[in-house]
């Protein structure tokens, strides 16, 4: 189901020890790099490239964010724990629904502006474990901004 433009998808991950082999692929229309700072332009293209998550959880966050944006499923593959609710054995079938879900939302408005990732709360319940609160916003099939 679509959500609203004011909702967003909440959720936690996991730290862990992630990567991936796959650069960014050719943007669409409606892709957006998710700046870690205001000059830093294009963050999270260093860990897609070189295929490494971020050991910041909220980086990995921002880079996953990305990587729907531009379409990069062996990214986010290898960046969902083994053990979580999203992982799918099927990796075929995995790729083409993550690629659906990247070309049925668009992670800007028309005038260029990120719809973005508002972050509420990183706790620590370990050295190696972090959870993090969390809105992506996106818009919808048929959603104008």
């Amino acid at each position: 189901a679509a959500l609203p433009l004011h909702q967003a998808a909440e959720g936690q991950v996991q730290e862990g020890d992630h990567g991936d082999q796959q650069g960014p692929q050719e943007l669409a229309d409606d892709a957006v790099r998710v700046r870690v700072r205001e000059d830093d332009a294009n963050c999270c293209e260093f860990h897609h490239l070189k295929g490494e998550a971020p050991t910041d959880p909220v980086d990995l966050i921002r880079a996953r964010y990305s990587a729907f944006a531009y379409r990069m499923p062996g990214y986010l593959m290898r960046t969902t724990d083994a053990q979580g609710p999203e992982f799918n054995r099927d990796a075929f079938k995995w790729e083409q629904e993550l690629l659906k879900f990247s070309d049925q939302y668009k992670f800007k408005r028309l005038s260029g502006d990120v719809l973005g990732i508002e972050f509420q709360e990183c706790t620590y319940s370990g050295p190696d474990v972090a959870y993090v609160q969390f809105r992506a916003y996106m818009l919808g099939p048929g959603q104008t901004p």
